[in-house]
């Protein structure tokens, strides 16, 4: 997914940016046992110049398992700081937004 909006392995290393994680919330339902059946999905929650917040859904015999958030910040390795993603990155990112799951990570207001 990450690739899909610019931040390949090959466009780090050219722009010299990508996304670090900044907080990661696991929240475990059901145990998965050995030998199981299993699937990932994944997409966004919330989109930003400054952050992306990723979600990965396991599931096995139609039932959750355990979800994963992980808050992304949008990050320099030449000057070791915050950057933004461009306009670009941004549009290519919202295709991947998940609609109707909250983002644990933002406060209600």
């Amino acid at each position: 997914m990450l690739k899909l909006i610019g931040l390949s392995d090959k466009s780090v290393k050219k722009k010299r940016y990508t996304i670090v994680a900044s907080r990661i919330n696991i929240i475990h339902r059901k145990e998965l046992l050995c030998g199981e059946q299993w699937q990932l999905a994944s997409g966004l929650l919330t989109v930003t110049t400054r952050y992306l917040t990723l979600v990965h859904r396991l599931t096995s015999k139609n039932t959750v398992r355990a979800y994963c958030y992980i808050r992304g910040a949008v990050f320099c390795m030449d000057q070791r700081g915050s950057r933004t993603l461009d306009d670009h990155a941004l549009d290519k990112a919202k295709q991947f937004v998940v609609a109707g799951l909250r983002d644990p990570f933002e406060v209600l207001r």
